[in-house]
């Protein structure tokens, strides 16, 4: 299954030990710029690659940064952090989990 394939290219060691942490210096070299990785293909590639990959890319920063910009993130008290365990259907799926933001300024919202 597909989506099995992606599981296993997303936990592969090439990414070093504990891959399913976050470590974002994985992906940068040593003046701090993004190194693209040719094992990194969520928009497949080829021929029949995403047409929409560069404006799902500028979407997604667009997004990510309004929101770390305008809110804190953390787990509300009484709840774990997540692992990353999933529900393997079509897709992999995360296991639900609460967030709780916090406004960072009187503006946000």
């Amino acid at each position: 299954m597909e989506a099995q394939a992606y599981y296993r290219i997303l936990h592969c060691r090439l990414y070093g030990r504990n891959p399913e942490n976050f470590r974002p210096e994985r992906f940068l070299d040593d003046e701090g710029q993004v190194v693209r990785s040719e094992h990194v293909v969520p928009f497949s590639v080829g021929r029949r690659n995403c047409l929409g990959e560069s404006l799902a890319r500028i979407e997604a920063f667009q997004f990510l940064t309004a929101m770390l910009q305008r809110y804190r993130f953390s787990v509300p008290e009484g709840h774990e952090v997540p692992g990353t365990g999933f529900h393997c259907g079509v897709t992999l799926n995360p296991r639900e989990f609460e967030v709780l933001l916090t406004p960072r300024t009187a503006k946000a919202g």
